[in-house]
């Protein structure tokens, strides 16, 4: 039986769609609010997970993650294509003899896939950064690895206007001390462009990276800056990685932010999870899904934490070609007390 122990445990993949309606400031931006259309599950006898969905030109969707169940090794990356009922139209594997996982898949302009994620298999020494580009039956284009003498592990890709690709993760081959925030620049074919490193002598990440015109916008959580503990971190950065501001959001205990989307109106909505500590819990606590809208002075406009989900975990944010948002996360099945994932739809 493989045996998986890097991240939570989770025995199945539950896809669920639901609609949130949230009050928006302006009349030209959606509002949100909830109910279900669909829900699917995939996966096998053993732990099967997914982080990240896009919808593709034909209205369907592609899923990336990891699966125990079926391929190679120990754990390998995952890549399921969906029609736009939630039905498989395929699914594919790669991966070698350790652990392999996808983080999240994205849409080239010549309709191919691009999924970004971590290698055990094909590292230097321990994990490495794993970029790969398949086309629209799941074929393998290209693969390429990053990385140091370290564990490195790929959070999150986007494409800029010029068709460079930006990978986003964590490094300890690199950077002030602990884990540091790594973002690698590369041409359309996975070439180096350039590099950085962001962060403190204490633990930073940043976990998604978008573009936005001539700007790129990383967001996670730092312990080495902030108000203290672990606060959500914000970075602005321009084309040639220059900083141009950062911002920190958090009260008691800690806060982390995950993704993000910038809507029309230059507005910020991101996702995360407040902690809050209980020492006499048997958990020790409980973490909560955390949605904020920031204003276009980065102030928040207001937030939500949905204290009916206890132990849940959003994990991406993005946005449909219906103007909707799709948001990937954790929550703990009551019934099993095992970790399912669940995508949440909100227009």
């Amino acid at each position: 039986m493989k045996k998986y122990n890097h991240i939570c445990i989770i025995k199945l993949i539950v896809i669920s769609i639901c609609l949130l309606f949230l009050t928006a400031c302006y009349h030209s931006e959606p509002n949100y609010q909830g109910e279900l259309l669909w829900e699917k599950t995939f996966g096998g006898e053993e732990n099967d997970q997914g982080y990240c969905m896009i919808e593709t030109d034909d209205g369907g969707y592609a899923i990336t993650g990891s699966t125990e169940s079926k391929g190679n090794g120990k754990q390998d990356l995952w890549v399921l294509k969906l029609d736009r009922d939630g039905e498989l139209l395929w699914e594919k594997t790669f991966g070698g003899e350790e652990n392999d996982q996808g983080k999240i898949i994205l849409l080239k302009d010549n309709n191919h896939l691009i999924v970004s994620g971590w290698t055990e298999s094909y590292g230097i020494i321990f994990s490495d950064y794993w970029l790969l580009e398949i086309d629209q039956t799941g074929q393998l284009i290209w693969d390429k690895t990053y990385g140091g003498d370290d564990v490195d592990k790929m959070n999150s890709l986007t494409i800029d206007s010029d068709n460079n690709l930006l990978a986003l993760g964590i490094t300890w081959s690199k950077g002030a001390g602990g884990k540091d925030a790594w973002l690698v620049k590369l041409d359309s074919e996975g070439n180096l462009l350039w590099e950085k490193v962001l962060g403190g002598s204490q633990d930073d990440e940043l976990f998604q990276i978008i573009s936005d015109k001539d700007y790129y916008f990383l967001i996670g959580y730092s312990y080495s800056k902030g108000a203290g503990g672990k606060d959500a971190w914000l970075v602005k950065l321009d084309y040639n990685s220059d900083l141009q501001w950062e911002k920190f959001y958090g009260e008691r205990d800690s806060e982390f932010a995950e993704s993000l989307v910038v809507l029309n109106n230059k507005n910020i909505v991101f996702c995360g999870q407040k902690i809050r500590y209980c020492p006499k819990c048997s958990s020790g606590g409980y973490s909560y899904y955390w949605v904020a809208h920031l204003d276009d002075e980065l102030e928040i406009k207001w937030e939500k934490v949905f204290l009916e989900s206890a132990n849940s975990h959003p994990r991406k944010i993005i946005t449909t070609q219906s103007n909707h948002l799709l948001l990937v996360g954790d929550k703990i099945n009551n019934s099993h007390g095992k970790i399912d994932i669940s995508i949440v739809k909100m227009k």
